[in-house]
């Protein structure tokens, strides 16, 4: 007979469960048996992230216009207003000097100001004279030419009203010239004629560049305008005219700001002909001060004909 063991069931096992069943007489119950099948831990579904918190975007506030706000005179400083009329003026008559003196002159005060500017020819002749520049008729008088036009900048009914800068053709400008209109605000302003080389007391006035408001010292205008061609050959130029007539409310422009390129930069150098006309032995390069903004060339050479190569690199359109 063969002897039935339950699963897994030894041999003491049995004889014991046996020995069980004869005594109680009822049997033992099959175990279940135990499994070797190893199950996975339950995993939790992977939660779900929590959007972060947003954060609440600010409230943009339009800001509202101020009318007056352009116009406040405690808002700017004196000389940057951005209302204020500003004009840059030359002077272009005859042949002496072409457009191109006149162009060139534009392009480099377009190069050198941030402050608004617009920039006004006065001339007879506006030929080949760039476009964006504003031409301005000269008023002829019978016997007068050239600088002897400058003391018209004086006329309190000049055609323009405001800060006018008047500048000569023959200049370089190389840097920036806003410190010309923000500068002293509301003075008349003029150059300490370069004989100061020669005289460091020299106190007379070179015209190449000034700044006025429209209507400062009408005298210059008026009592010129009483005998303009009498005067014109009394005195030996306009800028001799202009320090004969104002002896006050003024001020010098710093040395430093406009330098003679011929006596002061180049510190008066072999000169020669070249050409068959008056110009540098031998080429050179100016001394700079570190405020130095513009070149005034008087005499000659020119800034188109002079042998320097540093007037080649900043005379240009």
């Amino acid at each position: 007979m063969v002897k039935k063991y339950y699963p897994g069931e030894t041999k003491e096992e049995r004889k014991a469960r046996k020995l069980r069943e004869k005594a109680t007489g009822k049997k033992d119950p099959k175990p279940i048996p135990k499994t070797t099948t190893v199950r996975e831990p339950k995993k939790s579904p992977p939660s779900t992230p929590k959007p972060a918190l947003q954060q609440p975007k600010p409230q943009v506030i339009p800001p509202i216009a101020d009318k007056t706000d352009l116009g406040d005179p405690d808002r700017w400083s004196k000389g940057f207003e951005p209302q204020a009329k500003r004009y840059i003026a030359c002077l272009k008559h005859g042949s002496k000097y072409n457009a191109d003196y006149v162009n060139t002159l534009y392009a480099m005060c377009k190069r050198n100001m941030t402050l608004p500017f617009e920039f006004v020819c006065f001339t007879e002749n506006q030929t080949d004279l760039n476009k964006e520049i504003r031409i301005e008729p000269l008023p002829q008088h019978r016997g007068l030419q050239g600088w002897w036009y400058k003391p018209m900048f004086f006329n309190p009914d000049l055609i323009l009203q405001g800060t006018v800068l008047f500048i000569d053709l023959d200049v370089i400008i190389f840097r920036n010239i806003d410190k010309l209109f923000t500068y002293q605000p509301g003075k008349f302003c003029v150059i300490r004629d370069f004989n100061r080389k020669n005289n460091p007391s020299w106190n007379k006035f070179n015209s190449s560049c000034f700044r006025l408001e429209i209507g400062q010292h009408a005298q210059v205008y008026r009592n010129f305008m009483m005998n303009p061609v009498v005067n014109s050959r009394k005195f030996h130029g306009d800028q001799d005219w202009l320090y004969d007539q104002v002896k006050d409310n003024f001020v010098f422009w710093p040395d430093e700001w406009l330098q003679s390129y011929k006596w002061e930069m180049r510190n008066k150098p072999t000169m020669t002909r070249v050409d068959g006309e008056r110009n540098f032995a031998t080429p050179g390069v100016p001394e700079i001060c570190p405020d130095t903004s513009i070149a005034v060339f008087h005499g000659e050479p020119n800034p188109h004909n002079c042998v320097d190569p540093w007037c080649k690199e900043n005379w240009y359109v």
